[in-house]
């Protein structure tokens, strides 16, 4: 049995209405289709996957098999589904290949029980990658089960029993991508008159998606085969050599995939910046990097750690990587800093120098892209490292001229001169018409004379005849290669050849089952452990420099080339190229034999901005540590900043970012460091403010880290007789009876789904009231209950009917105020000033809540209660699956909800409001929006709540902001801490109670499970 996953459909009319755009772009000169390939990429992977599977082997039958199809544009992700209909003891075996070919019971390969992590033999692919292909789910009860361990990439699921006479129903099965592989918006564009070609293009930018790793900022234990236990380190973000296999950095094939990046996403996106840091931390003393660290591996390492793939070819590249990745992003502050490893690696390579200049290849070094044995080498003298070392020393001079080391510069670019001319004269073969292989053998080497041509070594005169004497290279990666060369050197026929001879058109083939992706070597793999999504064989870079025709030939996109390469089926293109100071738009189209060339620069003013990091997870610091935050600011003139700590230490400052002679001035790149530490369980918080000349704030920045923030408690002890309050309100709400409940049905904007206005009998003087949606088809379903923030309360979205309800689960928008649905905006607003007491706005008033029983939060908690007793007593409802949500007073409200009613499943929160309300008056930092502490909010605080929330929920807080101090992260923490059950929490740095950065720079998260049942 196949099952295609039911996005099949929307994703043919999307394809065809996607192609229709594209005939479009050629019949006007806009740039529509820009938007509309976003909007493409956006439909394809918004687009939900669901599959319902019923799995059943009778004791005399055959053994049930089905098979998910995600499609050509599948992903990866940690497998999980809803388990259900359960009969006996069934054991689902999942098993995950990329083809039809790969289908089996352990999948496309298998490992078995090979988890060998950090130890003297590579463990691929690394974790938390699981190193099998298959997991065994052990279904002891209905409910959710996910493995894990993580796919990095799957087009086939197909799931089957190990166990006779038992039954299982499969429901919405998933791969979730929780940091699998990157979300990064694809903001470049590229388009042509050969449809191939684009879609090869877009093929590559997504391989490049499916390969970009998220960083991971605190801990992660995972559970291995044969080593129990295993504790992951935080890890920066990364540009992996592929989705599937490996899912390591690799120095030297970050020269290939780095420009697919530049082609598709924002200059200051973090994988390739992070990568070369990642590459600098793991490096000895003598000046090696390694070719391929662990993401979670730092320095310093001792000389002769040449890590788990020793290759002085591999560690070279990583000056060419770093200067390629200024060009296009001009990151000044990123060159310093990783300029001394440049420089440390050129000098330990010319110590492996013949006094001639010559590189000689030692054994314990000797692996390289076309040996991958260690200690193999019958060639001490390889012409392809000798090209890579000139370019190496030429890109290392562009660098340090750039840097204002002019005295390096040339001494580098003598040395690249003497080498090329030795290159010449020991491996040309003129009769040939070609470079040797090595002084050791005459043959011919593709990846020398690709690299040659690729890195504009050769002569016009060289590069022709090796255009004769080449011929189709094998691996891909290679064969890339002669397309750039051949692209550089002007022979755009050759280079389309090139491109077409391989597998980059077959993968697009309607034909071809396996993942629309660039692949390893560029073979289409149908088994086996190579890797289906391999970003060093995208060509996205490729066509956008030579076919688009825009390179960069100064830093920063200081200055660029636009120079299209026409050939016989490309006589127009179009496209988007992303720099620091904005796009380049450009089209051509051949006219009387030349291309004409529309070219338009949208460059936009600095706009500034502050940002701030702390030294590492700014969640792991323990009491009396040294907390570090470096400050970056752009197009500000000054930045006068604050430190405040939950211990009571504060320290504040300010420094220009211009020249002044009256306050301290940073250079120019240079960061500002602020140093604190703390002595109490806690956070600190610092708030930086960019001001312009006029003083002025034009940015800010609000953020901070914690110590020992597992050991922060409540600060406050818990009121008398909490359970007996709880008890007695209980009773009060009992004595209202729910009977005269008005459910009124409305028209509702979605097929399916009928809506209600609801209105029921609660203590407290008010009524509950909300919009009940539930699905049309008769059955019975899970129910989610949804409650709003402070302000949101009193919105449209509060009382106004809602769009879209969801059509497959009941739901419940409740209102927290009791106030009848759908009036005029004037009987809100004269409801909301009855609200409040004393001057205060709801809730605020410290007379008011001194008595528990008169509080405003009193009939709020009341008018949650009867909400969740009225849903529960309807019944479409499953009677199993209760979840409540919200955030800020919504986040509150859940939490009553979930510690007052044991039905509630799961609580699924962010920014909670009122956590440890009192414990700014204990000497913690002050929120900017607080209630004034008296000791009877005790009994509404969620820090007492939290232990009363049962094993059986759940309780989820998506995120926390390490600058929302209208929600401190001390309070936030003391809930989380004393929470009994099942629970996640994430920190991001940055957040403020209204705005979460866009690109976090810092996120921080704890667990206290990991839900697997896998065998």
């Amino acid at each position: 049995m196949r099952i295609e996953n039911n996005i099949s459909k929307c994703q043919k009319f999307v394809n065809i209405f996607f192609r229709f755009i594209i005939c479009l772009r050629f019949m006007s000169n806009s740039f529509l289709l820009e938007s509309l390939i976003q909007y493409y990429s956006f439909a394809m992977k918004t687009l939900p996957v669901y599959s319902v599977v019923r799995l059943e082997w009778q004791e005399d039958g055959e053994r049930p098999v089905a098979v998910l199809d995600f499609g050509p544009d599948c992903e990866g992700g940690y497998p999980a589904f809803t388990a259900s209909g359960i009969k006996g003891a069934p054991v689902v075996r999942a098993s995950y290949a990329c083809h039809p070919g790969g289908l089996g019971d352990t999948g496309d390969f298998s490992h078995e029980t090979r988890a060998t992590y950090l130890g003297p033999e590579v463990d691929l692919p690394i974790l938390p990658a699981s190193t099998n292909r298959h997991d065994l789910f052990r279904i002891s009860a209905p409910g959710r089960y996910e493995a894990p361990l993580q796919q990095g990439l799957v087009r086939y699921v197909r799931l089957t029993l190990d166990t006779p006479g038992t039954a299982v129903t499969i429901t919405s099965f998933a791969l979730e991508n929780r940091g699998t592989h990157a979300i990064e918006p694809v903001v470049g564009a590229f388009d042509c008159t050969d449809a191939s070609l684009a879609a090869i293009w877009r093929m590559s930018v997504r391989t490049c998606q499916l390969a970009a790793i998220p960083a991971r900022t605190s801990p992660l234990t995972v559970q291995t085969a044969n080593h129990g236990q295993v504790t992951l380190g935080p890890s920066r973000a990364y540009l992996s050599d592929g989705a599937k296999r490996d899912r390591l950095v690799w120095s030297g094939d970050l020269w290939w995939a780095q420009r697919n990046a530049y082609a598709a996403w924002d200059y200051d996106s973090p994988y390739m910046p992070e990568s070369l840091r990642m590459l600098a931390e793991n490096r000895t003393p003598e000046g090696y990097v390694q070719a391929c660290p662990y993401p979670e591996s730092r320095g310093p390492l001792a000389d002769g750690d040449y890590g788990p793939f020793p290759s002085d070819e591999f560690a070279a590249w990583f000056v060419p990587v770093l200067w390629d990745h200024i060009l296009h992003s001009g990151d000044r502050a990123l060159a310093e800093e990783l300029y001394p490893v440049a420089r440390d690696l050129v000098a330990y390579l010319r110590r492996h120098c013949r006094a001639d200049g010559l590189f000689e290849q030692r054994i314990e070094t000797a692996k390289h892209a076309s040996s991958l044995d260690f200690g193999e080498s019958s060639t001490y003298h390889r012409s392809y490292i000798n090209i890579l070392l000139w370019k190496t020393y030429r890109d290392a001079a562009s660098l340090a001229e750039w840097l204002g080391d002019g005295e390096s510069a040339a001494a580098w670019r003598a040395v690249a001169e003497s080498l090329a001319a030795l290159i010449r004269r020991l491996f040309w073969d003129a009769g040939k018409g070609r470079f040797v292989g090595a002084l050791e053998t005459d043959e011919f080497q593709g990846e020398a004379n690709g690299l040659a041509l690729a890195a504009r070594f050769c002569t016009d005169e060289e590069a022709a005849a090796i255009r004769r004497s080449i011929a189709r290279h094998q691996h891909g990666k290679f064969q890339a290669l002669f397309v750039r060369g051949l692209y550089e050197y002007g022979y755009a026929d050759d280079a389309v050849a090139r491109i077409y001879e391989h597998g980059w058109p077959k993968a697009l083939d309607p034909s071809w089952e396996g993942p629309r992706l660039t692949s390893e070597c560029m073979g289409l793999h149908t088994r086996g452990w190579g890797d289906e999504a391999h970003p060093d064989t995208a060509i996205a870079g490729i066509l956008t420099n030579y076919v688009l025709g825009v390179e960069p030939i100064a830093p920063g996109f200081e200055k660029y080339t636009v120079r299209p390469r026409p050939s016989a089926g490309v006589t127009g293109a179009s496209g988007v190229v992303p720099t620091p100071w904005g796009a380049i738009r450009v089209t051509w189209r051949m006219e009387d034999g030349k291309p004409v060339i529309d070219c338009r620069e949208e460059r936009h003013p600095i706009t500034p901005s502050i940002s701030f990091t702390s030294g590492r997870d700014p969640l792991s610091y323990d009491l009396g540590d040294e907390i570090t935050f470096s400050i970056r600011a752009r197009g500000g003139s000054r930045i006068r900043w604050k430190c405040l700590g939950d211990d009571g230490r504060e320290s504040h400052g300010e420094v220009s970012c211009l020249p002044s002679a009256q306050m301290e001035t940073l250079l120019p790149g240079e960061p500002l460091k602020v140093t604190t530490a703390l002595d109490r369980p806690g956070f600190v918080r610092l708030r930086a403010d960019l001001l312009d000349s006029a003083g002025k704030e034009v940015a800010h920045f609000d953020g901070g880290a914690g110590a020992a923030v597992d050991d922060i408690r409540p600060d406050n002890p818990e009121p008398p007789g909490f359970d007996e309050f709880w008890e007695r309100r209980r009773a009060a709400l009992a004595a209202i009876l729910m009977a005269g409940a008005e459910c009124l049905e409305i028209k509702c904007e979605r097929e399916g789904v009928r809506l209600y206005k609801v209105s029921i009998p609660c203590a407290g003087g008010r009524p509950s009231t909300g919009y009940l949606s539930i699905p049309k088809a008769e059955g019975r379903y899970p129910a989610r209950v949804h409650f709003h923030g402070y302000n949101n309360s009193w919105s449209e979205n509060a009382y106004r009917p809602p769009k879209n309800p969801p059509a497959d689960a009941i739901f419940f928008d409740v209102s927290a105020h009791g106030f009848e649905l759908d009036r005029e905006p004037e009987y809100y607003t004269a409801l909301r000033a009855t609200c409040g007491s004393n001057g205060y706005d709801y809730a605020f008033d410290p007379v008011q809540n001194s008595d528990p029983e008169k509080a405003y939060f009193g009939g709020m908690t009341w008018r949650v209660m009867r909400a969740l007793e009225y849903l529960k007593s309807r019944q479409e409802w499953d009677g199993k699956t209760l979840i409540v949500e919200g955030g800020s007073q919504g986040g509150l409200q859940s939490i009553w909800a979930a510690t007052l009613d044991h039905d509630v499943t799961e609580c699924q929160i962010f920014i909670p409001w009122c956590c440890n309300i009192g414990g700014p008056d204990s000497g913690r930092v002050r929120g900017d929006w607080h209630i004034e502490w008296v000791p009877t909010l005790g009994y509404y605080d969620p820090a007492n709540m939290a232990k009363r929330i049962p094993s059986t929920c759940r309780v989820t807080i998506s995120w926390a902001g390490l600058g929302d101090y209208i929600c401190p992260p001390s309070g936030v923490m003391s809930f989380y801490n004393a929470l009994k059950c099942p629970k996640s929490i994430m920190f991001v740095q940055g957040a403020e109670h209204t705005y979460y950065p866009p690109a976090p720079q810092q996120t921080s998260g704890r667990t206290t499970t990991v839900t697997c049942n896998a065998v």
